[in-house]
């Protein structure tokens, strides 16, 4: 775009500052413009092609004539450039699927005739251009130089990929949900027949994922990017193209904590504890649900999984160690915040009697 004003500004500035001046003839008033106008759209039409062929790739190949040959993926508007290895035949008419055959030219670069079943040399070269077909096995066709047997060169054309569904449907705002996108054009066949990711990016809220894996045709795994909270477009780019806009995934605020200052439990079998209340939750989506996330609770010792209160009369020894306690909330997110509370469970202290022998006389104190 910028091309196109300073094209405008080269050829009409002068104009007027000159020629549309109150003091020229209208009769070259009126002839400048046209001219001047003229110029600059001529400009603005060559850059408009050369961005347009720029857009468009070449693929250069070598083609032996003894099977079918894969390449890599092509799209509207590229260029195939098939040199001859060995004597082959073009096909009938139209030459292929989704090409317009452009040229013939010998290895001397003399220009040949084109024609359907005709024989061509070593070292020809045949152009094609790619049509605008999507989603199609595009293909020059051959023939062995008795005309028996048929081959392609195929290029395949992928379609503009499409997404069904998401799952899950949410996620938090703090990213790092794994979800799986389901849909179709995710892979097609490529280079020597392979079957080939198509993909060249996935966002979501116009931000990329942090990863992703295209499984199948019709399947990827991604792990999700930081959002705002609300509905998120997932957007799948390929060789030829997006899918629509959509609001298939919404993210979510997950739940706050507030780790509080609790002691270290040291317990004894039998013995009732205090209740203690390590984490404190708030907001999220509904309910919260308080639990250990890493740890085990001493038999006996149970935490309310609504209030997060930790209570009980331990029943058995145990080491000391680490209980980690989380909350989350009904849509399954987690606060990020979480307390640690270390516990130990003694034995109950057994008492020992002492028997001592006395030796008293009578009369005696």
């Amino acid at each position: 775009m910028v091309g196109y004003v300073s094209a405008l500004k080269y050829f009409i500035r002068p104009f007027f500052l000159y020629k549309l001046s109150e003091c020229a003839p209208a009769s070259i008033r009126h002839s400048t413009f046209n001219t001047l106008i003229k110029r600059a759209l001529f400009v603005i039409g060559l850059s408009l092609l050369f961005i347009q062929n720029a857009a468009a790739a070449t693929q250069n190949i070598s083609f032996n004539c003894t099977g079918n040959s894969w390449q890599a993926f092509s799209a509207p508007g590229d260029t195939l450039v098939i040199t001859l290895t060995a004597r082959c035949a073009t096909g009938s008419a139209p030459y292929g699927n989704n090409v317009t055959i452009q040229s013939i030219v010998s290895s001397t670069g003399q220009s040949k005739a084109i024609n359907t079943n005709t024989v061509y040399e070593i070292g020809d070269v045949l152009t094609y251009k790619v049509g605008s077909t999507l989603g199609t096995n595009t293909r020059a066709d051959f023939k062995n130089t008795s005309l028996s047997a048929g081959y392609g060169v195929y290029a395949v054309t992928p379609g503009i990929p499409t997404i069904t569904t998401i799952s899950p449907t949410t996620g938090s705002t703090s990213g790092g949900t794994s979800i799986t996108i389901a849909g179709t054009n995710f892979m097609d066949y490529g280079l020597n027949s392979a079957l080939t990711s198509t993909v060249k990016g996935v966002t979501i809220g116009g931000t990329a994922v942090q990863s992703y894996v295209v499984n199948s045709a019709t399947s990827i795994t991604a792990v999700t990017p930081a959002g705002t909270a609300g509905t998120a477009s997932v957007l799948v780019t390929n060789t030829v193209g997006t899918n629509s806009a959509n609001t298939l995934f919404t993210y979510a605020t997950p739940p706050t904590a507030v780790a509080n200052s609790v002691a270290t439990q040291t317990l004894t079998v039998n013995c009732a504890m205090t209740n203690i209340t390590p984490l404190t939750g708030s907001g999220g989506s509904g309910s919260l649900t308080y639990y250990v996330s890493s740890g085990t609770l001493p038999t006996g010792i149970s935490i309310n999984s609504s209030t997060g209160v930790i209570s009980g009369t331990p029943s058995t020894t145990y080491s000391t160690a680490n209980v980690v306690i989380a909350v989350r909330d009904s849509s399954n997110f987690s606060a990020s915040t979480t307390a640690t509370v270390s516990f130990t469970v003694a034995a109950v202290p057994t008492a020992s009697a002492t028997t001592t022998a006395q030796s008293l006389t009578v009369g005696t104190a």
